[in-house]
């Protein structure tokens, strides 16, 4: 187990001090121009509505060139239920894998688009 030289402690905690001195909205990251965030929740739409969006959605982040969406379709219900098929049918997808809770049930999805061209 190593130690910690004073230089390096007096460094980090300057460090520390400077970084907790600056205002809060300083540390928030940037986003681009018109991007919308990688995370779309489909709660309380019908199936239609819900398809629509998720197309929509995932072919706008493609076009973008995103890699990574998450969209959250909730644990129960016809939306959960056809959601896998859709992205089946959508071939800017390259993989999706369900997240699962502690129980084991999954109401959301973390879905990885190929590369735009």
């Amino acid at each position: 187990m190593s130690t910690i030289s004073e230089d390096d402690l007096k460094t980090w905690n300057s460090y520390i001090t400077t970084l907790y001195s600056q205002p809060e909205n300083h540390f928030q990251p940037k986003k681009a121009r018109n991007e919308e965030p990688g995370i779309l929740d489909l709660h309380g739409m019908t199936v239609q509505s819900a398809f629509n969006k998720t197309r929509t959605f995932i072919e706008r982040h493609f076009d973008v060139g995103s890699k990574i969406v998450t969209i959250v379709t909730g644990k129960s219900g016809k939306i959960a239920e056809e959601f896998p098929h859709w992205l089946n049918n959508l071939t800017c997808i390259s993989e999706y894998e369900a997240l699962m809770d502690s129980r084991g049930q999954s109401g959301a999805y973390i879905i990885r688009l190929k590369r735009s061209r």
